[in-house]
């Protein structure tokens, strides 16, 4: 009896052990959701390794490590199911699998997944599952799979559904890859204004890859981009990049001219550039001499540097201070009539009060409506034998630079989007007007 009963409890000891039984790796990947280790796990189970094969509890470990992102937990399924190993033939479910293993980056499982949904000899040919697989491989740098996706799925061939966005996606990614295929494809579908899938930054990106890559179409649509969102510099730089290319569209060499007025462009705005900083420098000191003349009180002298000096700046600061002192009696009548054909707004408002307190003036008396520019000028020549009014000195207007032939306009939405796309580009100056 006693025999029996330590017979018994040896059996409850040993069934309770394997209930409890554990692969070495499972507490790691239960515990941690450490995807390595879940792997392990599927391979302890399925090889008996450290615990007793268990097939079921392979593959669910085996799918919880492709689910932590451990490619080789699905491709271990696909292969499993693709040969009939510990299950049932099915290729299908094979081709999911790998396709999981190819979106994680494991190409040699996008080949499986494509020639298990292609090749007749695997009785499936379903050409609506695989465009995914392309696409995932294509991310995964497999180029030959991006040209696939590009060439059937851009206008739809061969049975595939068109599908331009998959189509463009995979495009960039070829270009990305340095491949002129994929980079004249990508241009194509996102560079082109009317087209579904046109982004401008992606457009310049890619406009910029294929100039790298001497295509002096590229450089010449980049010059003409550049060109009308008025960032000058980089689009004289495209320009002369695309005419120092050989010809390409039999258009491409137009931008040899329009580098040049561009340098032309550059050459006068600096002369005016230097010119305004000159003048800006003359009038300082001007200001500062007519200042000296105010502070000793020489109101009449004051007026007359105003006048010699034909600047509009200065004859404003002189007659605003002259009105604020009240000093006008110190200013002859010529001065006067000479301000009101210069000045406008308050300025010229204290001038023409100022001849109306007067009462008399070289045609007689003055009445409202008589001080326009046209009248005092007369009036002036009248008295003066014949002699003009002196004109005021007015800055020159700024340069416009040569124009983008029409034929090449953008319009302007797209030129926004493009000024936007500029502006977040590396490199770019964030705080150039064009930005701003």
């Amino acid at each position: 009896m006693r025999l029996l009963k330590l017979m018994l409890m040896l059996a409850f000891v040993v069934a309770i052990s394997d209930a409890l039984a554990q692969a070495p790796s499972e507490q790691g990947c239960n515990e941690d959701n450490n995807g390595e280790l879940c792997f392990y796990t599927g391979v302890e189970y399925i090889q008996a390794q450290g615990v007793a094969k268990d097939v079921a509890k392979a593959f669910q470990y085996f799918q919880k490590a492709c689910d932590l992102d451990i490619p080789d937990g699905c491709n271990v399924l696909g292969y499993h199911y693709q040969n009939g190993i510990d299950v049932a033939v099915d290729y299908r479910v094979a081709a999911q699998h790998y396709h999981g293993a190819c979106a994680k980056g494991l190409t040699d499982a996008c080949k499986w997944a494509n020639a298990l949904l292609l090749k007749e000899e695997y009785g499936i040919q379903d050409k609506t599952a695989v465009p995914a697989v392309w696409f995932d491989a294509c991310q995964s740098g497999l180029l030959e799979m991006c040209h696939w996706g590009i060439d059937y799925l851009t206008d739809g061939k061969d049975g595939y559904a068109q599908d331009r966005d998959a189509a463009a996606k995979m495009s960039l990614k070829a270009c990305m890859l340095q491949d002129s295929f994929g980079c004249d494809m990508a241009e194509y579908l996102y560079a082109s204004p009317d087209s579904p899938q046109f982004d401008a930054l992606e457009a310049m990106r890619i406009l910029s890859i294929n100039c790298i890559q001497r295509k002096s179409a590229s450089c010449l649509r980049l010059g003409v981009i550049y060109h009308q969102i008025e960032v000058y510099d980089k689009a004289e730089f495209f320009y002369q990049q695309a005419c120092d290319l050989p010809e390409e569209e039999g258009n491409s060499h137009k931008s040899c001219q329009y580098a040049q007025d561009l340098r032309d462009y550059f050459a006068k705005e600096a002369a005016r550039q230097q010119r305004i900083a000159e003048l800006q420098a003359l009038e300082q000191e001007r200001l500062t001499r007519l200042n000296s003349l105010l502070a000793a009180r020489d109101y009449a002298g004051a007026m007359h540097y105003a006048v010699e000096t034909r600047s509009v700046a200065i004859a404003e600061r002189a007659v605003a201070v002259i009105e604020r002192a009240g000093a006008w009696s110190n200013i002859g009548v010529d001065s006067l009539y000479i301000m009101a054909t210069w000045l406008r707004g308050s300025e010229l408002a204290a001038v023409n009060a100022e001849m109306r307190r007067r009462g008399t003036g070289l045609e007689g008396q003055f009445g409202e409506g008589t001080n326009t520019p046209a009248q005092i000028a007369r009036r002036y020549a009248e008295a003066n034998g014949g002699r003009q009014l002196p004109s005021a000195n007015v800055s020159a207007s700024n340069f416009t630079p040569i124009a983008v032939p029409s034929s090449a306009s953008i319009a302007e939405a797209t030129k926004q989007k493009y000024r936007w796309a500029h502006c977040q580009m590396a490199g770019s100056n964030t705080n150039a007007t064009v930005c701003n």
